[in-house]
């Protein structure tokens, strides 16, 4: 924090209690109620394995910053201390956001304000002096915050296609006959589903943590730093695809009995640990591999676990008077939690809706068979109710129609609404042509619209697939355009539910893409006015 006044005889300013502490700890606690719907976001995340590391991620930042300013500079920067404007152009922003999350009923929002606000608090109270001290340790703060979810399902696609394909090729190399269907490895016998948890994804997060305190910590050139943090990545996805590949070898080998939730789990953390271990080693193995005329760090140890000078810096920081920026960031933040006692009650409000259990299973001659999805699927789609039938007949003779519809309650909160173009390469579908078209289902309630349509691939399988997204009366082809009019619809009309709706039909070998494309709109013309029962406009 920053030192205390100059003037004052060193025992005397050690003996009391300056301003400082004082006005930052209120400030902190200011911020509970400003940023409560993001601390309630982030302990929902952090027990998950995929964020479990968000509580110990305080902890580092706050070791680090003592450390880097253990030697901060004694004299007070009154001036220039009182002209640092980033506490404020970091702090008020950060309240805005914690606003908007209790406006909007978005916890995300004021997670990541919370995150902007506590930055803001420890460059106030360290002074622009030390502000290149600071960013350092501060920048890992953002490694407890959890992934716009639209964002982490593009992650956990990406990931976990990479991971199956370097597992298949490991697979192959060791002799053992292997199919890759997207993300299911066939062995012949028995078939391998790589799932979220065999992807790395869900120890990406903690490996960068670490590898980032590891690259503040370690005395070694910025390069090296630099190396440690890129190679966090492709060191979580290579080592769980050796773990896949591995697993496979031993199914093929013994049996299905090797597979076990206790194995799976056993298996996860050891890649953790191992991933750690290895990024822990790199600085000391690359300075070993670096001639001694050609090293730039100091020498010594690689990492300096030293505590040596942060008792002098807690008295100092005991001491402290408050920076003038940090007594108006408390005020901010005063004022703000006054202003949200203002606010009057901001729950969603639920439409009045029918469940999808009683959409009639017979139009116009069509029949409509319903179907269940995998539990697992299920569980990962989190919708709140969903409609999954097929029609056959009538306009749908020459093929069948299928119709999957998901809503969902509350879109501010954390859910599984997604594109398929996230899920269909997990099961083998290549997308072969997309584009967003005008849709005109005039003389319905839904008139014409935007959709995306999409050609998809299977072997020698092919569909036409078209879909949209539903919030508060409005159609959108994109599920991020969707996301972004939740924040705005939950500010004006207090409405964060919303749908998805997706008409699938294969393309025989017979016709072409126009006849599909026929037989969807035929079956939308009839079913589409009995949705807005289900999914309120």
């Amino acid at each position: 924090m920053t030192v205390v006044d100059s003037h004052l005889p060193r025992h005397a300013a050690q003996r009391r209690i300056g301003s400082a502490p004082i006005v930052w700890v209120a400030a902190l606690l200011l911020g509970v109620p400003a940023f409560w719907p993001g601390l309630e976001e982030l302990a929902a995340h952090w027990t998950t394995t995929a964020y479990a590391h968000g509580p110990v991620v305080p902890a580092m930042v706050a070791f680090l910053l003592v450390r880097a300013l253990r030697e901060q500079t004694r004299t007070a920067p009154a001036t220039g201390h009182a002209r640092f404007g980033l506490p404020y152009r970091l702090g008020l922003p950060a309240l805005a956001l914690g606003v908007a999350g209790h406006l909007t009923g978005i916890g995300d929002l004021a997670a990541y304000g919370l995150v902007l606000w506590l930055a803001a608090l420890v460059l106030a109270a360290v002074g622009p002096a030390n502000l290149g001290r600071a960013v350092g340790p501060l920048l890992l703060l953002v490694l407890m915050l959890p992934l716009p979810q639209i964002v982490q399902w593009e992650t956990t696609t990406t990931l976990r296609l990479l991971s199956s394909e370097i597992a298949v090729w490991v697979i192959r190399a060791l002799g053992v006959p292997v199919f890759l269907s997207g993300n299911v490895i066939d062995l012949g016998v028995v078939q391998l589903q790589v799932a979220d948890a065999c992807a790395g994804l869900q120890f990406v997060f903690p490996i960068l943590c670490f590898a980032g305190f590891f690259a503040i910590l370690a005395r070694a050139p910025l390069w090296q730093k630099a190396l440690m943090i890129g190679a966090a990545v492709p060191l979580a996805v290579v080592m769980n695809a050796l773990r896949i590949a591995a697993t496979a070898i031993a199914v093929d080998r013994i049996g299905p009995s090797v597979i076990g939730d206790t194995a799976h789990a056993v298996e996860g953390w050891s890649v953790l640990l191992v991933c750690i271990l290895c990024l822990g080693l790199l600085p000391t193995l690359l300075r070993a591999a670096t001639p001694v005329r050609l090293r730039a760090a100091p020498a010594g140890p690689v990492y300096d676990f030293s505590t040596e000078g942060i008792g002098r810096l807690a008295l100092r920081a005991r001491a402290a008077a408050a920076p003038r920026s940090l007594i108006g960031l408390a005020v901010a933040a005063l004022v703000t939690c006054g202003a949200l006692a203002l606010i009057p009650d901001r729950t969603p409000l639920q439409p009045a809706r029918a469940g999808f259990a009683a959409f009639p299973l017979r139009l116009d001659g069509m029949v409509a068979a319903p179907g269940e999805l995998d539990p697992g699927i299920a569980r990962v789609l989190a919708a709140s109710d969903y409609l999954d039938v097929t029609f056959s007949g009538a306009a749908a003779e020459a093929a069948p129609v299928n119709l999957f519809a998901a809503y969902y309650r509350d879109l501010s909160e954390g859910s599984g609404l997604h594109s398929p173009t996230i899920c269909l390469p997990n099961d083998g579908w290549d997308i072969t042509d997309i584009s967003t078209r005008p849709v005109d289902m005039t003389g319905t309630p839904y008139a014409t619209f935007t959709a995306t349509r999409a050609i998809i691939t299977r072997g020698r399988e092919r569909q036409v697939v078209l879909f949209w997204f539903e919030q508060n009366g409005a159609r959108r082809a994109s599920a991020i355009e969707t996301k972004l009019r939740v924040f705005r619809s939950g500010i004006l009309d207090r409405r964060t539910d919303g749908a998805f709706v997706r008409f699938v039909t294969p393309i025989r070998p017979d016709e072409t893409v126009a006849d599909a494309e026929q037989r969807l709109a035929d079956t939308m013309r009839s079913s589409l006015p009995h949705l807005p029962a289900h999914i309120p406009l």
